[in-house]
């Protein structure tokens, strides 16, 4: 097998960095609940026994069962914080 020859100081600086580099600071948009934004309040979501998301995310605990929390108060809103506080689908029509 042939070495491969490693690149070029130039070739290596002008590649973007990595995805893992940027700050999610960077990209805030204020206080929300839309993707970039920082959550305005703690959200939980109740999970049934298979660990699937069910009724509406909230502010606060309450009742029986087993609840996760979605996000902390402070924290960026990311595409999985999205996943936790959007509507759960239906058991039948979702791709589990």
């Amino acid at each position: 097998m042939a070495a491969r020859s490693s690149k070029s100081s130039d070739e290596t600086q002008s590649e973007e960095p990595p995805m893992q580099a940027v700050r999610p600071q960077q990209y805030s948009g204020g206080e929300g609940w839309e993707l970039g934004q920082v959550a305005p309040e703690d959200r939980f979501r109740q999970i049934d026994d298979e660990g699937r998301f069910v009724g509406e995310a909230q502010a606060k605990v309450s009742g029986g069962g087993r609840w996760v929390q979605v996000v902390t108060k402070g924290s960026p809103i990311t595409p999985d914080v999205m996943r936790g506080l959007a509507p759960a689908e239906d058991a039948e029509g979702g791709d589990a």
